[in-house]
């Protein structure tokens, strides 16, 4: 969606299930070392300072179980020996906003909780809980990757931010922090899991924007989501996002001869996609794949015996009527070793491929989107019958399918 409005997105803005977890995430926190001043007592502090931190504590406790009206001295004291203590005026914060303290205003608070770090979770979240009233969409973002930097597998704060991915300038925030590689990076991918398919179609104009302004895709990313869009019936939606990126995507060899088996098979699982190339394994066979814009370019060894089935990939029928394009770097010789056709459950439809003019390049019958039993069958590409077994390394440097009209 192109709005800005967040509540264009989702009506009320952000969903209060986001904000009210995050709350009871900070609430019910047990982490004792968040509720110290941001600086440390050493040596030399003196009595004094190590009361302030006692103080604080205390003033913690009575906010945090009831004691709110007795909370108001105690925190003075400690305020008066630790001025720096982020949490200390966050607590301030809570009695202000609670009606607790006459001449406290929490406008005039916000500045200073905002100028003192971002040590305090409770804090932070008070200031995410404030930009979200203000639709400050970049600040938003920033407070909840100081909550990331510190917890970065947090899936309350990472649940705020797949909301965040419907709203523009929300995701051009997002974008800049994913340009600087944060620590919790990987876990945002990983922990994605979309509720419906506006959220995926979100997460996709994400992944999208983040190619288009130079961001590098990690192949497990990209594969995760177009997975998800299809499981989600956004097949066309997920395909169109496969050639618009898969080119930019960085892919390393797999299942290649001197790789073990297991070690082939979880990068497979890890980073392929619904329409990446499938490699069939066999005694004889590997395969190498690397994105290069729509095409996909795969790089196979066959050693030339039997009929194997060898590769499978799922591609888009033609539109109305078009033909299978193979792009092959070793001609006629080469060619002749494989036979190509399309699946769609029993329904299977040959391919007879004949040079297309140059070296190298080959196309197939016209076919007619009539025929087809399936929106996006499966091509299979198998070893031809040879009458010597004679060892094959040929690259396919491009198979797609045409559109004539």
């Amino acid at each position: 969606m192109e709005s800005e409005d967040i509540g264009a997105h989702r009506s009320g803005g952000i969903p209060d299930r986001v904000i009210a977890v995050l709350v009871a995430l900070v609430f019910a926190s047990a982490l004792a070392i968040a509720y110290l001043p941001v600086f440390a007592p050493g040596p030399a502090a003196g009595l004094g300072l190590h009361r302030s931190v006692d103080d604080l504590r205390e003033a913690d406790r009575l906010v945090q179980f009831g004691g709110i009206d007795r909370a108001e001295p105690v925190l003075s004291r400690g305020l008066e020996k630790a001025p720096l203590s982020q949490h200390g005026v966050y607590l301030l914060y809570r009695l202000a906003d609670a009606g607790k303290l006459v001449d406290a205003k929490a406008d005039k608070i916000l500045p200073v909780m905002r100028g003192l770090g971002w040590k305090d979770p409770d804090a932070q979240i008070v200031l995410l809980l404030a930009a979200e009233q203000r639709g400050d969409y970049r600040e938003l973002v920033m407070r909840a990757d100081a909550l990331l930097r510190r917890a970065p597998a947090t899936r309350d704060v990472h649940a705020l931010l797949y909301e965040l991915e419907g709203i523009p300038a929300a995701r051009k925030v997002m974008i800049q922090r994913m340009a600087l590689d944060p620590v919790w990076r990987g876990y945002f991918f990983r922990l994605f899991r979309p509720e419906d398919k506006e959220d995926i179609l979100n997460h996709l104009a994400l992944l999208d924007e983040m190619r288009r302004s130079g961001s590098p895709l990690k192949a497990e990313d990209v594969s995760f989501a177009i997975n998800k869009a299809v499981d989600l019936g956004e097949t066309d939606a997920a395909y169109n996002f496969w050639k618009r990126n898969n080119g930019s995507v960085d892919r390393v060899a797999a299942n290649k001869p001197d790789s073990d088996a297991e070690s082939n098979a979880a990068f497979v699982a890890q980073t392929s996609s619904y329409f990446d190339w499938n490699a069939k394994s066999g005694v004889g066979q590997s395969f190498y794949q690397a994105g290069v814009d729509s095409a996909s370019a795969v790089g196979l060894e066959w050693n030339g015996r039997g009929a194997p089935l060898l590769l499978t990939r799922i591609m888009a029928a033609p539109r109305k009527r078009g033909y299978l394009k193979v792009v092959i770097d070793g001609g006629a010789e080469k060619m002749n070793r494989f036979q190509f056709q399309f699946r769609c459950g029993r329904w299977i439809e040959p391919l007879y491929l004949k040079p297309d003019g140059r070296s190298g390049i080959y196309r197939s019958q016209t076919l007619d989107r009539a025929e087809f039993e399936c929106d996006y069958p499966m091509l299979e590409i198998s070893g031809a019958p040879q009458p010597v077994d004679r060892p094959t390394s040929v690259t396919f440097n491009a198979v797609d399918m045409i559109d004539i009209d």
